[in-house]
C-alpha cells in the first residue's frame, strides 16, 4: 500500500546516485554514437577551426554565437585532440553529467522530500532537450551546467555564513563565467540580490562588499555587451529569426498575447511533455511550489524564480529568444520548484490521493521519452554517412554539386575533419544561383558525363524533388543515398 510505503532516510543517495548514474548513461549513449554534426554545429566548428583565440573574442561568422571562454576552451581541446565530433562534444557532455549531479545536490537543499527530488530527477535525467545538448556542439548544457553551479555555490555560502574571502572569490569567478555562458547573468543577478536579502537580515557589514561584487560582474558583461552581444542582439537576421519567441508582458493585441501564452506553455513543455494531463500538472506543481518558496524562504525563491523572471523580462524588451535551447538553463530551476510542489501535494494526500499523483508522476516521466535512447540512436543531419558514400561509389574527379544548404556540412568534412575526404571537383552553391546552369556548365568545362547532387539540411520534400527534377533534366539517375535530412543522387549525362 502506497500510504504504508516508508523510505528510510539514508536510502536517498543511494536512488538518487542510481538515477544520476541512469541519466549519465543515456548522454554517454548518446555521444558515442558520434551522430554528423548539423548545420550550425558545422558552421560553429568552421569558426573554431578558422580563427586564432584573440578573434574568438569577436562577432563569429556565419551566423554563429558562443562565448569566447567556451569557445577557447573547445579551440584548445581540438588542437590537443584532434578536429572531430567527440571532441567538439566533449565540453557539452561533462556539463549535461555534472548537471545532474548539481540538480541532485540542491534538491537535497531545497526540495529535501524523496518524492519531488527523485521525480525532478527522472524528469531531467529523460528530457530529450536536456541528453541533446549534451551530446551537442553547442553551449546550452554548459548554460545548464553553470546555472545550478552558481545556485549550490550560493546555497552553500547562506549555509556557511557570507564571509570577505567568498565574496570577493564570487567577484572574480562570476566575471568570468560570463565569457564562458551568457545566461548566466540571470543568475549572477538574482545570487547577488538573494545575497543582499541575507546580509541585510543577517550582517549588514557584508552590503558593501557585495554590492562592489555586482559592480565587478556589471562592468564584464558591460564589456561583453558592447564588444560581442550588442552586434548579435541588433542583428536583423536573428531578429527576424527569433521574432516569435519573445515574450509579452503586456500584450497590444490577440496574437501577442497568444504568443506569450504558447511560450509559457513551451517551458512547462521542456520541463515535462505535450500532453494535456502534464501540462496541468506541471503548472499545478509550479505555481503550489513556488507559493510555498515565496511564503517560507525569500532568499531561495530569489534564487529560484529570479532567473526565470529576469530572462522573461529581458525578452520581452527582444533581448533575449525564448526558443527551447536558449531556455534549457530555466529547465532545472522549473524542475525544482516543481520538486517542491510534488513534495507539499505527496504529503497532503491520502492513500487515494497518493495513488493517483504517483500515476500522473509516471505519465510525465514515460512521457520524456530520452530513455529510448537506450536502444535507438539520436540522429537529425547525417551528412557525414552521405559523404561517405560518395567516397566510397566515385571517382575522384566526378562533379559534385553542393545544395546551399549543405554547404557548411559539406566544408567542415571535406576540408577539416580528421578524416577530412579532400573532394577537388565541387561546386558550393548560394541559395540564389540555378543549380542546372551550374551543373551544364562545369560538365562542358571539363567534359565529364556524370554528376552528384549533395543535400543536407534540405526539406521540405517538395524542395528535395525539384533538385531531383533539376537533375533528370540533364542525365540519367543512377544511384542515391537517403539518409537523415541529407541524401546524395548520382546522374549519368544523357
Amino acid at each position: 500500500m502506497l500510504s504504508r510505503i516508508r523510505i528510510r532516510p539514508h536510502h536517498l543517495p543511494v536512488i538518487g546516485l542510481l538515477i544520476i548514474l541512469l541519466g549519465t548513461a543515456l548522454r554517454l549513449n548518446v555521444y558515442v554514437q558520434n551522430r554528423s554534426l548539423i548545420i550550425d554545429e558545422a558552421n560553429l566548428a568552421r569558426n573554431i577551426v578558422e580563427r586564432d583565440y584573440n578573434r574568438l573574442f569577436t562577432t563569429l561568422d556565419y551566423e554563429q554565437y558562443a562565448p569566447p571562454l567556451y569557445s577557447s576552451l573547445v579551440k584548445f581541446l581540438t588542437q590537443r585532440f584532434g578536429v572531430n565530433e567527440f571532441v567538439f562534444r566533449l565540453p557539452s557532455l561533462i556539463a549535461g553529467i555534472l548537471s545532474l549531479i548539481l540538480l541532485l545536490a540542491i534538491s537535497k537543499m531545497v526540495i529535501k522530500k524523496y518524492t519531488g527530488t527523485w521525480y525532478a530527477l527522472l524528469l531531467f535525467a529523460f528530457s530529450i532537450l536536456a541528453i541533446r545538448y549534451a551530446t551537442e556542439f553547442k553551449p546550452y548544457a554548459i548554460d545548464a551546467a553553470f546555472t545550478l553551479g552558481f545556485i549550490w555555490w550560493v546555497l552553500k555560502t547562506k549555509q556557511n555564513g557570507i564571509r570577505k574571502s567568498i565574496i570577493l572569490w564570487w567577484a572574480i569567478l562570476g566575471a568570468l563565467a560570463i565569457w564562458f555562458s551568457m545566461p548566466v547573468v540571470f543568475i549572477l543577478a538574482s545570487a547577488g540580490s538573494a545575497l543582499l536579502v541575507e546580509a541585510r537580515k543577517n550582517d549588514r557589514r557584508m552590503i558593501p562588499y557585495i554590492a562592489l561584487m555586482g559592480v565587478s560582474w556589471i562592468i564584464s558583461f558591460g564589456v561583453y555587451y558592447m564588444s560581442i552581444l550588442h552586434h548579435d542582439a541588433h542583428s536583423d537576421y536573428l531578429s527576424n529569426y527569433h521574432k516569435s519567441y519573445f515574450f509579452n508582458f503586456i500584450p497590444t493585441s490577440f496574437a501577442e498575447a497568444n504568443q506569450s501564452i504558447k511560450l509559457l506553455i513551451s517551458l512547462l513543455r521542456s520541463a515535462t511533455d505535450q500532453t494535456i494531463i502534464s501540462l496541468a500538472w506541471a503548472g499545478i506543481t509550479f505555481l503550489t511550489g513556488l507559493v510555498l518558496l515565496i511564503r517560507d524562504n525569500r532568499f531561495t525563491s530569489i534564487l529560484l524564480a529570479g532567473p526565470i523572471l529576469l530572462c522573461l523580462v529581458t525578452s520581452h524588451l527582444k533581448l533575449y529568444s525564448l526558443i527551447p535551447r536558449l531556455t534549457l538553463f530555466m529547465i532545472p530551476l522549473i524542475l525544482l520548484i516543481m520538486g517542491m510542489g510534488v513534495s507539499f501535494l505527496w504529503d497532503k494526500a491520502n492513500r487515494v490521493g497518493k495513488i493517483a499523483l504517483a500515476a500522473v508522476m509516471i505519465l510525465t516521466i514515460a512521457n520524456k521519452d530520452g530513455y529510448t535512447y537506450v536502444w535507438k540512436s539520436m540522429e537529425f543531419e547525417n551528412a557525414k554517412s552521405v559523404m561517405q558514400y560518395i567516397n566510397k561509389n566515385t571517382s575522384d574527379d566526378t562533379f559534385i554539386f553542393v545544395q546551399h544548404d549543405g554547404v557548411p556540412a559539406f566544408i567542415f568534412y571535406n576540408e577539416m575533419y580528421d578524416k577530412a575526404w579532400g573532394f577537388q571537383n565541387y561546386h558550393l552553391a548560394h541559395w540564389r544561383e540555378s543549380a542546372e546552369t551550374v551543373i551544364r556548365k562545369s560538365l562542358d568545362n571539363t567534359g565529364k558525363d556524370t554528376f552528384w547532387i549533395f543535400l543536407s539540411h534540405t526539406f521540405p520534400q517538395e524542395h528535395i524533388d525539384q533538385y531531383i527534377e533539376m537533375g533528370e533534366r540533364i542525365g540519367v539517375e543512377t544511384d542515391r543515398f537517403v539518409s537523415t535530412h541529407a541524401s546524395c543522387y548520382l546522374f549519368n549525362v544523357r
